[in-house]
């Protein structure tokens, strides 16, 4: 004969698991993860395409949403609230789309950063702008668009490394230094 008291642990509702849970029931832990994991990596592999023949990164990513579920006291499992007619795996599937959106966001990020720091730095000289042509992108300067376009044109003074004391700054001024060209001369 099989034991009342499992059959009942067996037919809990997605609520009574995610109660016992956040109360500590090692059972409920238990119960939550045998529900929820198939569908945790089902839906990364779904929302990675591709890139879900990694099983590292599905490992990877399946780990991020189970940290996500457990920090600060489970409060992210806590918000699940089971009279809005929502499935316990639904709710943890949506979290999974998020850490994969985050994954993509910052990889995105990165590679852009990574790109970036390859490419040399760009002065103006390097545009072989003549007078006129400098003239005319001058124009359409603010005032400390100017000041940095003279200071890349000035002859190099090895006491100031930067133009405003800050790389990051100075990386700005000649993003929009060379967009403006970009704009006026149609320079690629």
């Amino acid at each position: 004969m099989s034991d009342p008291s499992h059959q009942v642990s067996q037919e809990l509702s997605d609520q009574e698991v995610v109660d016992l849970c956040l109360q500590g029931d090692c059972a409920g832990w238990e119960r939550l993860y045998a529900l929820c994991s198939p569908a945790i990596n089902a839906s990364i592999r779904a929302y990675l395409g591709r890139e879900a023949q990694d099983i590292e990164l599905v490992d990877e990513l399946a780990a991020q949403v189970w940290y996500f579920l457990v920090i600060n006291d489970a409060r992210a499992l806590a918000q699940f609230d089971g009279k809005r007619n929502i499935r316990l795996t639904t709710y943890v599937s949506g979290i999974a789309r998020n850490v994969v959106r985050n994954r993509r966001r910052s990889d995105s990020r990165r590679r852009v950063r990574e790109a970036n720091a390859a490419r040399p730095p760009w002065t103006a000289a390097d545009a072989l702008i003549s007078p006129l042509a400098l003239e005319e992108v001058s124009q359409t300067l603010t005032a400390r668009e100017k000041g940095y376009l003279d200071w890349c044109l000035a002859p190099a003074d090895s006491s100031q490394t930067t133009f405003s004391g800050s790389e990051n700054n100075d990386h700005q001024l000649r993003f929009r230094l060379r967009r403006r060209i970009h704009k006026l001369f149609g320079v690629k």
